[in-house]
This record gives C-alpha cells, structure tokens and sequence, in this order.
C-alpha cells in the first residue's frame, strides 16, 4: 500500500496526526509530548505536533501543530503553522503559513 495515496476513511484526523499538502493522508508526526520541557533549538524535518513545552526556535520543514495547552516561547519557522484557540503566542514568532485549527 502507497502510503501517499491518501485516505478515503472519514475527514476528521486523530489528535496526533497531520494533513500534508493540503491531502487527508495520514501522517505520523514527531511529538513533544505533555509532559517534556524543551529548552534550546529544535529542527525537524517532518510534522511536528507540540502538546508540551518548547523554549527556543523551532525550525521545521513541514508543518507544526501547537495543541491546546503547549506552552511555546521563540522563534517558529515551517512551511505550516498551525495552533488551537487558546493556545498562548505572548513571545512567540511566527514564520510560514499561518493558521487557527478547525472547529475551534
């Protein structure tokens, strides 16, 4: 099975996964879990999804998704950007496509 074929099943995605391209594939991400602390630079070359805390600059290549109660200070550079209402942005910076979740 190609795993860019895309996915017929139902429009919503799970709490940890991704659209990429605008396609409803499934993708898994990498995670900065609840309960991690992150202090310095972080590059990612895949999703990244952000339920913890991240202290510094995170420089990604695909998308970045900052979930509802992450806790972001720094610099964010991706392709995609996206975060939940919500989510605290006081001293962050944001670079790339920028963008509230649905059904927030």
């Amino acid at each position: 099975m190609d795993p860019d074929a895309g996915s017929s099943g139902a429009p919503g995605l799970g709490p940890n996964e991704v659209a990429v391209g605008g396609a409803q594939a499934s993708v898994q991400p990498s995670i900065v879990g609840p309960t991690l602390i992150l202090k310095g630079e972080l590059s990612v070359g895949e999703a990244l999804v952000i339920h913890g805390q991240v202290h510094g600059s995170v420089i990604g290549t695909d998308s970045v998704v900052i979930k509802r109660g992450a806790r972001v200070s720094g610099q964010i550079s991706a392709a995609q950007i996206q975060f939940e209402r919500g989510t605290p942005l006081d001293e962050v910076v944001l670079s790339g496509s920028i963008r509230r979740a649905a059904g927030d």
